[in-house]
């Protein structure tokens, strides 16, 4: 016998029915599955998004200085070293911003990017300084001289508030014993 299919109109009626409820119920889930999957993604992207940008954003500003774009290697730095966001930068992403700093205050010939330079590798010191040396250890030869000089320049203004503070206090010191003799 050859499977006739249903002539009937009410079976038909129903089986439609059941398909459209299958159909829907699969449909249900398909979106429930896709929307799921759209959450992790944008969770998952979420996460790594903040270290994934500034790496992108030093990488910027490292590719700026290499093709001569001073303008937006500065506004990049500058950027990245403005409020909140200099307080979430690693060890190493300090001494990277550092490097862009020095490289940009020796093109400009500007002191005060020489400073921010020495203030984002002393902060990347104060977090790791194994970090920061293996950085440094790591740099082409032409850069080796500028990372010299910045860690000259970082230990030299460090000895110096070390003396201040030391003078201060034996001045204090000597001018309370010359008032005691009065």
């Amino acid at each position: 016998m050859v499977n006739q299919p249903n002539t009937n109109p009410i079976n038909r009626l129903v089986e439609r029915q059941e398909e459209k409820r299958l159909s829907a119920a699969g449909r249900a889930w398909l979106v429930a599955a896709a929307a799921a999957a759209l959450l992790l993604v944008a969770f998952l992207t979420s996460c790594g998004s903040s270290t994934a940008s500034v790496e992108d954003e030093i990488r910027r500003a490292e590719m700026a200085l290499a093709e001569g774009d001073m303008t937006t290697a500065h506004s990049v730095a500058d950027k990245l070293s403005s409020g909140e966001n200099l307080s979430g930068l690693s060890a190493k992403q300090l001494a990277r911003l550092s490097m862009v700093y020095m490289q940009l205050a020796d093109s400009e010939g500007n002191s005060d990017l020489a400073a921010n330079g020495a203030d984002c590798y002393r902060r990347a010191c104060k977090i790791s300084t194994d970090s920061v040396e293996e950085f440094c250890r790591n740099l082409p030869p032409e850069n080796a001289q500028t990372a010299a000089l910045l860690q000259h320049l970082v230990s030299a203004a460090d000895a110096s508030y070390s003396f201040e503070d030391s003078d201060s206090t034996a001045a204090a010191e000597a001018e309370k014993e010359i008032q005691a003799g009065e």
